[in-house]
């Protein structure tokens, strides 16, 4: 009934009406507000998930696929290329890589930034009050609390032609004292390499700032007020870089999965996902120095 009902609206109208919205239809995504549309969409399902978790979670597992902290945990994304999409060589233009990292950076960030900005924002605006006061001089307006973008690399690997679905599978893979690093890999849906690896078209790295205001506020801070991480020992000394870890971005078996890592083991893969991330983003600090 709804087919033929379908194919009566479809057959009434002018050929140019319906090469028209089959044109709209296999190109949304490139459409006005589609990129507003998706980051809604994709922010409200990673909130979704975060107050509704399901009652039997599969394992968290990193980009390689190997047991990790839910920190760590990999977020998925879908999406393909459309016709409007490509370049001159005919598949899928460098340029909108950016425009889908936007989108899949989301689900990871939502886990890290979201749990703990209430807290972390009623404790910067208690203490600037009390310093008010005790300067007597009147409250500060209160600042809102909020996550920036400020910087994304991208390197690309294999072309992706239109209409080739992808995943673009999202890891917080560090964290610095002002920055979170975000890894993610570009995945050809249901492609596989000889040795049976996936194949990747591309990898982006992005990083975030918190900020409160003009304020920046210390990651660690963050998910302390999150919950996100076991309190950090009274005896451990800050480390502010990560020149004492191993330079190779593995995971390293720990015996202990998800939650049940402590913050030693944490420590030990931020510092290792650091020292990688500095790889990719190293130029900022050799040309502006570091910020």
């Amino acid at each position: 009934m709804i087919a033929t009902e379908v194919a009566g609206i479809v057959g009434s109208l002018a050929p140019s009406k319906v090469f028209l919205v089959a044109f709209a239809v296999l190109n949304w995504k490139s459409l006005p507000f589609a990129w507003t549309a998706r980051l809604v969409y994709w922010f409200i399902r990673g909130l979704y998930d975060l107050a509704h978790p399901p009652s039997n979670p599969s394992p968290p597992v990193d980009l390689q696929g190997q047991p990790t902290h839910p920190i760590f945990a990999v977020g998925t994304t879908t999406s393909y290329c459309s016709l409007l999409e490509t370049d001159y060589n005919f598949h899928k233009s460098n340029s909108t890589y950016y425009a889908d990292l936007d989108a899949s950076r989301i689900t990871p960030m939502a886990y890290f930034y979201w749990p703990g900005r209430e807290k972390v924002g009623a404790e910067i605006d208690a203490e600037l009050a009390a310093q008010a006061a005790a300067a007597g001089s009147p409250p500060p307006k209160r600042a809102p609390i909020f996550i920036a973008l400020g910087g994304v690399y991208c390197s690309f690997k294999k072309e992706i032609k239109p209409f080739e679905r992808y995943e673009m599978r999202s890891q917080v893979v560090a964290w610095d004292r002002k920055w979170i690093y975000v890894l993610t890999h570009f995945v050809k849906t249901g492609k596989r390499n000889k040795d049976g690896s996936h194949v990747v078209a591309a990898v982006g790295m992005s990083k975030y700032c918190v900020k409160k205001g003009r304020l920046t506020v210390p990651v660690e801070r963050l998910l302390a007020a999150g919950g996100k991480v076991p309190p950090k020992p009274v005896a451990v000394v800050d480390k502010a870089s990560a020149s004492s870890a191993d330079a190779k971005f593995e995971f390293t078996p720990s015996g202990k999965v998800g939650s049940e890592w402590t913050w030693e083991q944490i420590e030990a893969q931020r510092l290792r996902g650091l020292k990688y991330c500095q790889s990719f983003m190293g130029i900022d600090d050799d040309v502006y120095g570091s910020s």
